[in-house]
């Protein structure tokens, strides 16, 4: 996948480096605590997971700009054991603020709705997340229902 200032690929092995440089970027994991402070084993254990678990039509992508620069990774994905596809963004620091969250997001909406006929789509985040709540309510989210997982309030919107 393409948009204006990216391309989007399936994760691959050759990704890690670059993606584990922003696992321990500041704040990187401040919205997504399950895995906030971890050591670099478990990011690389993660990373294999999802790369093992990644399909052609759900998974995981990186994110670099035109001209191979690193900003981030996208996923569509199973929400737990439930039967909703829940699409999310995690930008390196570097691209926090420079629109590219919605410009990746809106590409990979139309990737869930157009190319994969998928009939709904959710966004799960937590309430402070004032800066992803605002692409998904720009894309034509709106919020479905709150609820507490794993002892963790999130919001779920659905599109």
């Amino acid at each position: 996948m393409k948009t204006d200032r990216t391309v989007i690929s399936p994760l691959s092995p050759n990704h890690f480096s670059d993606i584990l440089k922003m696992y321990f970027e500041k704040d990187s994991w401040k919205y997504i605590s399950p895995h906030d402070g971890k050591d670099l084993k478990y990011y690389e254990e993660f990373l294999q997971g999802k790369l093992a678990a990644n399909l052609p039509e759900i998974g995981m992508w990186s994110v670099y700009s035109h001209d191979d620069e690193f900003i981030g990774t996208i996923n569509l994905n199973q929400f737990m054991q439930e039967p909703i596809k829940h699409m999310g963004v995690h930008l390196s620091r570097k691209y926090w603020g420079q629109g590219y969250g919605k410009e990746i997001m809106t590409r990979l909406l139309r990737y869930a709705k157009e190319e994969r006929k998928m009939k709904e789509v959710y966004a799960i985040l937590v309430p402070e997340n004032i800066a992803s709540k605002k692409i998904f309510l720009g894309l034509g989210f709106e919020l479905k229902e709150s609820r507490e997982v794993n002892e963790e309030v999130l919001e779920f919107y659905s599109i």
